[in-house]
């Protein structure tokens, strides 16, 4: 279908454009309405049953402020082809992403936000079993946040309603295995404590290595979370007990005691808080030193890369020249009341306040940019060395390298700027292909992605994809070599924050955390060389290669490792 006009049964007429598709999935696409900014069209694919009017009918009995319900069905020759729904915007991410210690760190998320959104989580799941709705596939790829505290629940179309069978898929790290995968209200109640578990603690109840029952499935039936005390059991280094005794009381029961209910969160859920260890400055760890170059529980964000980095705390930055081998100097510090944003070049540092750009000198002299002004609402994604922003349907590539007395080199591209996602890696959804940007040495590419990607880390020209295949949820390492995207064998647990040491055509380095351990792969075939124990990293470690070792952030830590 190119652009045909179709009708609502509100009465409407307007025009579906294929041009304005955003999203794809297995059941339809999703199309922008430009008559209407804040709307987009559902339309359903070749052989897929449409949604009926009397289930359409059913599902308005839903809050729209915490599902993203059908508004208006649309009609082709009288034949219901799809509906009309909110468009939820750019600031909505999956609540997967809540699970990832760093982005909470990175986007200043506490505890107090955990909590509105877990009460408003269980408020929709409470909502939909009140109107005899049944959500089944209740995972964190179907429940939508943003920064603000707002919750979305998508997939609507999909639950059961009366007289309306749910279809029985869905994600495996949600299903009952317990009560044999059966789909109703109890596995509901399942779905969501696991998605409460994950967002409080940072850990699947039913992840870390049993040494008897390996999979998931297993864990489930002969309930074996991870808070038990099992000696056949190695709990992931970044699980984090809740130290609300009500809250775990409940995880309890329904794990232990296979009991299902509606998850109830009252009070704070703050993880249980522990001794810190004093660290020495300077220490070993059998092939490795260590140095402690930062410990402060406000750290932000932290970012190297081979010369440069900072470290971001909630009052400045501090910048570190990173070219001597087992040792980072201090350049430089900056206020957070003077800049909110930094990016690194090769050779440049780049500040940012409100939509003005600085350049920060060698000699730690302030020049403004004045040939680039961010777009209003813009948001920004960077590349090794170029920095993307998008906005206001352009997009614009910045040469952080490239900065000449006031002014940077910059390349202004028309964009479909919703058909953009950009919290969990850049990628580009047009005519049902996605679409990644890369970073091919001289400028920037885009390389069709062979799966439908939910999340995804990347490195140079090497990362880790995360979708779903046969309800099960992979991760999985690929490469780029040309314009050839090649997925690798090699599939971990998680989406990791690995470190590249790029090396000649495909030869480097990948340092991967792991519990305990620094697993070094070689890129051109992603296996493991060499192992190293180190006490200090964990699967949720952030790793970045540097000239001067290796960069470690793990929580409110800041180290430096390089071997004996």
């Amino acid at each position: 279908m190119a652009k045909i006009l179709v009708k609502t049964s509100g009465g409407k007429s307007f025009y579906i454009d294929d041009k304005n598709e955003i999203q794809r999935g297995g059941e339809g696409r999703i199309l922008l309405l430009p008559s209407e900014k804040d709307k987009v069209a559902k339309i359903y694919h070749p052989g897929i049953k449409p949604i009926s009017e009397a289930r359409f009918n059913q599902l308005q009995k839903l809050d729209k402020e915490l599902f993203l319900k059908p508004i208006d069905l649309i009609l082709l020759k009288s034949e219901i082809i799809g509906f009309v729904m909110e468009y939820a915007g750019s600031n909505y991410f999956p609540i997967s992403s809540l699970f990832n210690r760093s982005f909470c760190l990175r986007n200043a998320i506490i505890d107090d936000y955990k909590t509105k959104i877990a009460n408003k989580l269980i408020e929709a799941v409470k909502q939909a079993h009140f109107n005899g709705f049944v959500i089944g596939d209740l995972n964190q790829y179907n429940v939508l946040a943003d920064l603000k505290g707002n919750l979305k629940l998508i997939d609507i179309d999909s639950y059961e309603t009366p007289g309306n069978k749910h279809t029985g898929v869905l994600l495996d790290d949600i299903r009952d295995y317990y009560y044999k995968g059966i789909v109703s209200m109890n596995s509901d109640y399942f779905a969501l404590s696991v998605i409460l578990f994950y967002l409080f603690t940072y850990t699947h109840p039913f992840k870390g290595i049993h040494q008897k029952y390996k999979t998931l499935a297993d864990r489930m039936i002969h309930q074996i979370p991870v808070f038990v005390d099992d000696p056949l059991l190695t709990v992931p280094k970044c699980y984090e007990a809740v130290e609300n005794k009500e809250v775990q009381t409940e995880f309890e029961q329904i794990y232990i005691n296979g009991e299902r209910f509606l998850f109830s969160v009252k009070g704070t859920t703050r993880i249980a808080t522990v001794p810190k260890p004093v660290l020495i400055a300077k220490h070993q760890e059998d092939h490795i030193l260590i140095n402690v170059i930062f410990q402060n529980s406000t750290i932000i964000n932290v970012r190297f890369n081979h010369h440069l980095g900072y470290i971001e705390t909630s009052e400045k930055f501090i910048i570190f020249s990173a070219r001597d081998k087992g040792y980072l100097s201090k350049k430089n510090e900056l206020s957070k009341a003077d800049y909110h944003t930094l990016y690194l070049g090769n050779e440049t540092i780049i500040a940012q306040k409100n939509n003005q750009l600085f350049h920060i000198t060698d000699n730690n002299k302030v020049v403004e940019i004045t040939n680039f002004k961010l777009p209003e609402n813009s948001y920004t994604y960077q590349l090794e060395n170029v920095l993307i922003v998008v906005g206001q349907g352009q997009m614009f590539w910045l040469y952080l390298d490239e900065v000449l007395n006031h002014s940077i080199r910059n390349k202004r591209i028309e964009v479909f700027t919703e058909a953009l996602s950009h919290h969990n890696g850049l990628i580009q959804n047009t005519g049902g292909v996605q679409r990644m940007f890369y970073h091919t040495g001289k400028d920037l590419a885009t390389v069709k992605l062979p799966k439908k990607v939910k999340q995804l880390f990347q490195k140079g020209n090497t990362g880790i994809i995360q979708y779903i295949e046969n309800d099960q949820l992979i991760n999985q390492y690929f490469r780029i070599d040309g314009l050839n995207f090649q997925l690798m064998p090699i599939k971990p647990d998680n989406l990791l924050e690995f470190g590249l040491m790029p090396g000649e055509n495909t030869d480097g380095f990948i340092f991967e955390p792991e519990d305990n351990m620094l697993l070094i792969r070689r890129i051109n075939n992603i296996e493991i060389v060499s192992e190293i124990k180190c006490s200090k990293i964990s699967r949720q470690s952030t790793l970045m290669y540097t000239k001067a070792g290796i960069i470690v952030w793990e929580q409110d830590k800041v180290f430096l490792l390089n071997q004996k």
